[in-house]
């Protein structure tokens, strides 16, 4: 940040400010834009209406040069763990068992539990307000039963605001398609990207843009699922990143040598 502004900050204080010298400098890379705006953001600059008028025409150039992309999150696996079964915590007369226990975050619906992955409302902070992502949950899950999972989720105050301002659009298990052939499972579903695409909802957050060419539309080069299952995505498999599943033994070790510290 010292190297930053020592590089940067005489840009904004010279007396004929000089937008294009500045996007030269600042819009190589879009950390450095990023941080640009932001520092502009929280500067006091309401009196300066150059300085506003910079920030407004990065702000507009970052949309151009650096477009946004299209994050659809999993639910099952990425972030939760969903099971009708209640996980038992052994060696509960164990302190370090009794003081995880504490830790495990899980909510119950319709007699199915669901235990969240740790850290995960500081990723979903992190992702969804990343300037350049456009954040929606994609799940195989009905929407009728991923709703309440939600409102869970964010119910706490100081994430209240996140499913509001940034979840642009929640694709169901209307969104994907039933393959029992390719998932080995009768009732199966595999991601269909095409579904998403040409959806009212996809449409929709293209036209919301602003200053990005003419025609822009989200698709094929701009979208990037989040899964834990490499079948899920077997239809749009370039156009997925997959972590480690988060099952069973990661909510509650089953081996005694496995509990965490």
């Amino acid at each position: 940040m010292i190297n930053f502004v020592e590089n940067h900050l005489s840009l904004f204080l010279e007396d004929d400010l000089n937008i294009e010298k500045i996007k030269s400098k600042v819009g190589r890379k879009y950390s450095v834009l990023v941080t640009t705006i932001s520092l502009l953001e929280f500067a006091e600059i309401s009196d300066n209406d150059k300085l506003k008028e910079v920030l407004r025409a990065l702000k507009a150039w970052s949309t151009e040069r650096f477009q946004p992309i299209l994050l659809l999150m999993n639910i099952n696996g990425a972030l939760i763990h969903r099971t009708p079964e209640d996980i038992t915590i052994t060696n509960s007369e164990d302190m370090k068992a009794m003081e995880f226990k504490k830790k495990i975050h899980k909510y119950k619906f319709k007699r199915i539990n669901y235990y969240f992955r740790e850290g995960t409302m500081v990723f979903l902070s992190a992702i969804m307000s990343h300037p350049r992502v456009r954040f929606a949950f994609y799940s195989a899950i009905q929407r009728k039963n991923i709703i309440p999972v939600l409102k869970h989720t964010f119910k706490d105050p100081k994430h209240s605001g996140l499913m509001s301002e940034y979840m642009r659009a929640l694709f169901d298990q209307s969104f994907c398609e039933k393959n029992p052939q390719v998932t080995g499972e009768e009732h199966g579903f595999i991601r269909d990207l095409d579904k998403v695409w040409t959806s009212n909802d996809c449409y929709q957050l293209g036209q919301d843009e602003v200053h990005v060419p003419n025609g822009f539309k989200f698709g094929k080069q701009n979208t990037l699922m989040l899964e834990s299952e490499e079948i899920s995505v077997y239809k749009n498999a370039e156009n997925a990143l997959i972590v480690d599943r988060y099952q069973k033994e990661d909510v509650w070790p089953t081996q005694k040598e496995h509990i965490r510290d």
